[in-house]
């Protein structure tokens, strides 16, 4: 997907859908300096191919080399079969842990030859958790 990056306009604040497009417009004091970043709360991210980190952190623009922020419909995402839970976030419990840590070690019960995979989590504690 070739990506268009034109110089949009200062107002008003935050993004504005556009007919060609969005306008994303931010303010900062003090700066200075034209550096692209990306949205905090984006749904997506496209990487040029000349992507520099290291251009990033360097004074002047940065437009050619920086990751860019795309506009994303989540109701256009293809679930292949599967569908969400829709279940709310007040019955949500969100676990997260470092899987190969907590099934290496032998005292995690499991065999050898699986310890510190997904997998092997999975076997001994997902059923049990209702994890998905």
């Amino acid at each position: 997907m070739a990506l268009t990056i034109n110089t949009g306009q200062s107002s008003p604040l935050g993004a504005t859908i556009l007919s060609d497009g969005v306008n994303f417009s931010l303010f900062t004091r003090g700066t200075g300096v034209a550096l692209l970043l990306l949205d905090p709360y984006g749904l997506g991210v496209a990487v040029p191919s000349n992507y520099s980190r290291q251009a990033a952190r360097k004074r002047g623009d940065n437009t050619a080399q920086a990751m860019k922020s795309v506009v994303v419909d989540p109701r256009d995402y293809d679930w292949e079969g599967d569908a969400p839970l829709r279940r709310p976030s007040s019955q949500t419990i969100i676990y997260e842990m470092h899987v190969r840590g907590f099934t290496r070690h032998p005292s995690s019960g499991l065999p050898e030859r699986t310890r510190g995979t997904y997998s092997a989590f999975c076997r001994a504690h997902c059923d049990r958790m209702a994890a998905s």
